[in-house]
């Protein structure tokens, strides 16, 4: 038996904002999607699952509240849109929470598949701007 952990969502330095806080917490999160994904895919018991998107959840929360103390710090012009899309995220979550719970939604993999594309997308384009105009007011 082949004991290789596979890794479906990996951080890639691509993802880097610079800031140490920041950069670490993206990798949490990701580390969490990707464990998410191996009950599925290992057929592992349901409450792991469970778990591990109860984790996420919170550390997707704290992450967020980070990230909005950075941006009205140095005042992001791009503020307002960038936290509506975390507060966007965050209700998909709680939804999309219920649904499974009800039973409503029988394929978890759908939800888990939505959180890493939206994360990555996040991260690649709005975190981007963020970055850009961080690293534009800051340097010398």
């Amino acid at each position: 038996m082949n004991n290789v952990k596979v890794t479906y969502v990996a951080w890639s330095d691509s993802f880097s904002m610079g800031v140490k806080q920041l950069d670490e917490q993206r990798k949490e999160l990701l580390a969490f999607v990707d464990g998410l994904l191996h009950p599925i895919a290992d057929s592992k018991e349901e409450a792991s699952f469970w778990d591990t998107i109860r984790q996420a959840e919170q550390y997707v929360k704290d992450h967020f509240a980070t990230e909005d103390k950075y941006m009205l710090l140095t005042r992001f012009p791009g503020y307002n849109e960038h936290k509506n899309a975390h507060d966007q995220f965050v209700q998909t979550i709680a939804d999309n929470m219920k649904c499974l719970k009800a039973g409503e939604t029988p394929i978890p993999e759908k939800f888990i598949s939505f959180m890493k594309n939206w994360m990555l997308s996040h991260i690649a384009i709005m975190d981007k701007r963020y970055s850009d105009y961080f690293w534009n007011i800051t340097a010398f």
